[in-house]
């Protein structure tokens, strides 16, 4: 998020049409995102969201998300970080999160935006966490 608020600020990105924003479509648990994870992990993460805290996301279900976000008019809100609203009743839309101080930071945004452009990511994240201070 970060990062996007940071395009959000520089003089060329603003009156451009363009917007910069940020969704958590949830932790989509039957994908190959937890491929390394052991067996026994793959099998109870699915059935620990869905039965224990609800927070299931579907592959079908994080991809209608970020198509909304995406295309839908009511999303074009630059800065905004949509959570997917996954915990809500059927049919809720995503809604916009509370972001904390240090992410709504836009001169933190910068420098961060900075540092991962000038080296290409190759820093590690602790390096960068100790630069932003």
């Amino acid at each position: 998020m970060n990062k996007a608020r940071g395009l959000t600020e520089p003089p060329q990105a603003k009156n451009t049409g363009v917007v910069f924003n940020t969704l958590y479509p949830g932790c989509v648990a039957e994908t190959a995102l937890f491929r390394d994870a052991p067996k026994l992990f793959q099998q109870v993460l699915p059935r620990f969201q869905k039965n224990i805290t609800k927070g299931y996301v579907s592959q079908l279900f994080a991809g209608e998300r970020v198509a909304q976000v995406v295309a839908e008019r009511d999303f074009a809100r630059s800065g905004a970080h949509w959570s997917s609203g996954n915990r809500q009743p059927e049919g809720a839309k995503p809604f916009a999160q509370y972001l904390s101080t240090k992410a709504t930071n836009i001169s933190r945004a910068g420098r961060l935006w900075e540092l991962s452009a000038s080296d290409g990511g190759s820093r590690s994240c602790r390096q960068i966490r100790l630069k932003l201070g």
